[in-house]
């Protein structure tokens, strides 16, 4: 047997909903549940600004990996030298700055 991708992502998706709902108390209306289960239709990273970090010293997802998801989405972007994968506890002024940046911008 075969698992297409589509399969694995509706199978991962209607698991989720299912630990989700199992959890949730019961006054939780069917759109909170709709908010898992609507397709996506569109990317936000090709219509929404973003803001990104690229940690050069990171050793779990690569920097040059980063580096091409952020200029495909046209990321505003920086690059810090020597931040791990965990940016926001080893470089956290630096991740506060660009959040403020993003919500400042976030408004225009």
């Amino acid at each position: 047997m075969t698992i297409t991708n589509k399969l694995l992502v509706a199978s991962l998706a209607a698991i989720s909903v299912a630990v989700f709902a199992s959890q949730a108390p019961a006054q939780v209306s069917e759109h909170r549940i709709k908010v898992f289960t609507t397709p996506i239709t569109a990317a936000a990273w090709k219509t929404k600004s973003s803001w990104a970090i690229v940690a050069a010293a990171e050793r779990i997802i690569n920097p040059d990996l980063e580096r091409m998801y952020y200029k495909r989405a046209h990321s505003h972007t920086i690059e810090l030298e020597g931040a791990s994968h965990s940016v926001y506890e080893s470089r956290p002024k630096e991740v506060a700055a660009v959040i403020e940046a993003a919500a400042q911008h976030a408004q225009e």
